[in-house]
């Protein structure tokens, strides 16, 4: 089994560390998302938020037509911060990295069905990238400066016998407690976090609340088939439900790029 760092996945931190792994464990990214996203900040008033409810939209459809291949390959997730000794070890296939995963098999056939997929995933992007975020700070006050913020992602194909299970609605589809213990990572890619976007980190995911405080009004635009997913009876919600319109869409490129990346893979093309 071997490990992959990938630099072109996050072109603008890349270019600040070096070629870990070799020209031929590299693998192509089809999608950079951190140069395309927004900050909070960078919004002065509601209107400007409009065009990125259609985006958001648009970003979904392109989920949706990725997320068919997680029926045949769990995907695991992990989120951390260290130094360039780990990052290397790590993308030579040095070392093995406990993480969360996908680990039911569950048909996407519907867009309901790839909507709580989906959800579940970027909730799930989101806490990795919140731990990736918090072991980054914490090593900093510790006066640790070497280390970089990174979220590391693989995927493994469901065994022959593993049979489809049916999750009730608003279930979690990934699992692994909250300091991400899990199974190795198999055929693994890095994507390093700009230090711009850790130091920044709710600019980039607000809330709704901080919305309010910032427009005087929430972005509050919870669909149920598109962009949000939240019990009627307020029984259980996905966190995206508390999410604001600008972490939404920067969630989905994220989402979009670990998605994209893994359909384009040969090995998933394979029937």
């Amino acid at each position: 089994m071997k490990y992959y760092f990938n630099p072109k996945i996050n072109k603008p931190i890349s270019r600040n560390l070096p070629r870990l792994g070799t020209a031929g464990q590299a693998r192509s990214s089809p999608v950079d998302p951190f140069p395309k996203m927004v900050k909070l900040s960078d919004i002065r008033s509601l209107e400007q938020l409009k065009p990125y409810k259609m985006k958001i939209l648009l970003l979904r459809e392109e989920c949706f037509r990725h997320l068919p291949v997680l029926e045949k390959y769990m995907l695991m997730i992990r989120g951390d911060a260290r130094d360039l000794k780990y990052l290397q070890t790590a993308s030579n296939g040095m070392i093995g990295m406990p993480c969360v995963r996908n680990e039911k098999r569950v048909r996407l056939s519907s867009d309901l069905e790839k909507s709580f997929f989906l959800f579940s995933f970027m909730d799930e992007i989101m806490k990795r990238m919140t731990c990736a975020v918090n072991y980054y700070k914490a090593g900093k006050e510790k006066g640790m400066s070497d280390i970089y913020p990174f979220i590391i992602f693989g995927f493994e194909r469901f065994r022959p016998d593993e049979t489809f299970v049916n999750l009730k609605p608003y279930a979690e589809r990934f699992f692994g407690q909250g300091d991400d213990i899990g199974n190795t990572i198999w055929n693994a890619c890095v994507i390093p976090i700009p230090k711009k976007v850790a130091e920044d980190h709710s600019s980039y995911f607000p809330t709704i609340l901080q919305d309010k405080e910032r427009f005087g009004a929430p972005t509050r635009i919870i669909n149920k088939k598109y962009i949000g997913l939240a019990d009627p009876a307020g029984g259980r919600a996905y966190l995206m439900d508390m999410m604001s319109i600008v972490a939404h869409y920067n969630l989905h490129l994220f989402a979009r790029s670990i998605l994209s990346f893994i359909s384009h893979q040969p090995e998933c093309n394979n029937k």
